[in-house]
């Protein structure tokens, strides 16, 4: 459900291997030979890159006294929380590095005013003219508000879209951008701010990401220090690599 892990590529890891982002570079270049003629090589090097492992924890606790007054699913739902904020805390180290793109290649694009198809697009444009596919748009939840009252959208959407977006409040594709947006989290599992949006081009021209097997959670007790306590520790051993920042343009309102 993670930003990071639907707009990334992911590399599953075994014991002794280490995080290896290799980036291909597509400089290849064919020549016309008029007649007999012995043409050079051309020799072809990807770029490379080590990123550091580190691990995102989450150390989950209830008492025994709020498990009796609450119920028996107190600890399912501790779980959940604490793969939701593994979740959080991923998504905000993408947009961290995402954050730190703007104004090496793509600069930040202003919005005044509603978004409009033109605004989306312009933003668009930042990975597009990198001859870069774009492919996915993160946007903050007020803009919604802008997508579903603008009668230009509503031009650009056929009926059956337009029945989903009335009934269920979601929108799919818009402008061959596929949209996803923190909008319906809880309020402390947002992870854009308001007026922010990003649109990112496909996993493989965008970044990667390693783990060694997802989340693993064990449950712990506080018997050993002297407390009731139960819960779970969860941890994940990840890496995280934006290898292209031409892959990313930002807008943000004012």
């Amino acid at each position: 459900e993670g930003f990071l892990r639907r707009i990334a590529v992911g590399q599953d890891l075994k014991q002794g291997q280490l995080p290896r982002v290799t980036v291909p570079m597509w400089d290849a270049m064919a020549v016309v030979a008029t007649g007999p003629a012995n043409v050079e090589f051309q020799l072809i090097r990807n770029k490379q890159f080590l990123p550091s492992e580190f691990e995102v924890v989450a150390n989950l606790r209830c008492d025994r006294l709020e498990m009796e007054q609450v119920g028996g699913d107190i600890l399912d739902n501790l779980y959940n929380q604490g793969l939701d904020s593994i979740m959080v805390k991923e998504d905000k180290l993408w947009k961290a590095s995402a954050d730190l793109t703007v104004g090496v290649v793509n600069p930040l694009n202003y919005i005044g005013g509603q978004l409009t198809p033109q605004i989306l697009a312009t933003i668009r444009q930042g990975v597009t003219d990198w001859n870069l596919p774009a492919s996915t748009a993160l946007i903050s939840n007020d803009f919604w508000a802008d997508i579903i009252g603008n009668a230009d959208f509503a031009q650009m959407l056929d009926p059956v879209t337009k029945y989903d977006l009335a009934m269920n409040g979601e929108l799919g594709t818009l402008v061959g951008l596929n949209l996803l947006t923190d909008g319906f989290r809880q309020p402390n599992q947002k992870v854009l701010n308001r007026g922010e949006i990003y649109v990112v081009s496909t996993p493989e021209h965008h970044g990667c990401f390693s783990d060694r097997g997802g989340v693993r959670s064990e449950p712990t007790t506080g018997a050993d220090m002297g407390n009731t306590t139960r819960g779970w520790l969860m941890s994940e051993l990840l890496s995280w690599t934006l290898a292209n920042p031409r892959s990313v343009s930002k807008g943000r309102r004012v």
